[in-house]
């Protein structure tokens, strides 16, 4: 993929993941700010992997994706907390 197309894909993964988020979130009252970062976290990581892997051409790999996920969820965990 060219450096535009990578861009496109991953700003279109963020708009994507921003959306998902909110509309889960939002019938949600129960530590809104953690669970709000964990949500997103999850959904970019596994987004961003799984768009990157079919756009790419490759053979989109559960592994990776399942790996993505961990990594946003954990990154969310972390940035939740600190905001708390």
């Amino acid at each position: 993929m060219s450096l535009k197309q990578t861009i496109y894909f991953m700003t279109l993964v963020g708009g994507l993941a921003g959306l998902l988020c909110w509309s889960i979130v939002v019938w949600i009252s129960w530590m809104p700010d953690l669970v709000s970062a964990m949500v997103l976290g999850v959904l970019i990581g596994g987004l961003t992997v799984m768009f990157s892997d079919r756009w790419s051409g490759e053979q989109v790999v559960t592994r990776w994706i399942i790996t993505g996920v961990v990594v946003g969820l954990l990154a969310g965990i972390l940035s939740g907390t600190l905001q708390l």
